[in-house]
């Protein structure tokens, strides 16, 4: 509306009438209020989408159960040149308009005596019930065989799934004295409360004491 109001000033002075158009301006100011309106309600609409969060939880008792340590596997050096990162949030998209995301990995103390993997998928929605239809949108690949748990680095979006703030957290539960090996570069994908601490774990074996993760052998 204001680039056609400078093209009609520009008319109107070229063509010698110095006084403007009443039709125009009563039009004009209609089409400027209700432009106003519609992004108004475009962007209610929007934020409409993100009011409610709920997320669902699955447990699983790994396969089989290493006597000591269990070893985790993550492809880090995964190519990404293709995705194009959304600022600070860990998420992606590729060339095929496809959402990937960063999981979080937290290791935590098992309640029993095995190793568990807690999967907990979060989104938001409308309604508690789309925000469960986006969260279970979410496709993460795992494979645990012997002594070794095989994480992908990223968790991608089902296709005609839009982006609903989804993230997923990994917890990885080790039993008491048991022990854990992680591979290099996990650390980016650590949770808070690791990365509060401090803790360089990459590349490193753990052991779950009564206080938390100790270096293996201590």
């Amino acid at each position: 509306i204001p680039i056609l109001a400078i093209v009609v000033r520009f008319g109107r002075i070229a063509a010698g009438r110095k006084q403007p158009y009443p039709w125009f301006t009563i039009s004009s100011s209609i089409l400027w209020a209700a432009g106003w309106i519609l992004m108004f309600i475009g962007i209610a609409a929007v934020f409409s989408h993100f009011s409610v969060s709920d997320f669902t939880r699955n447990d699983v008792k790994l396969n089989t159960q290493p006597n000591k340590i269990l070893y985790v596997k993550m492809d880090n050096k995964r190519v990404v040149e293709d995705l194009i990162e959304l600022d600070s949030l860990n998420i992606y998209i590729s060339e095929d308009n496809e959402f990937r995301g960063n999981p979080s990995l937290c290791i935590e103390q098992s309640p029993d005596s095995n190793y568990h993997l807690v999967l907990t998928k979060i989104a938001h929605g409308v309604s508690k019930a789309e925000a469960d239809e986006f969260a279970e949108a979410i496709d993460y690949n795992y494979a645990s065989h012997d002594s070794t748990l095989a994480l992908d680095p990223y968790f991608n979006l089902e296709l005609n799934h839009g982006w609903r703030k989804q993230k997923l957290d990994l917890t990885l539960e080790v039993p008491l004295n048991r022990s854990v090996a992680l591979p290099e570069g996990v650390d980016h994908v650590l949770c808070h409360a690791l990365h509060h601490k401090g803790q360089h774990l990459g590349g490193d074996i753990w052991t779950m004491k009564p206080e938390g993760l100790m270096p293996y052998g201590k």
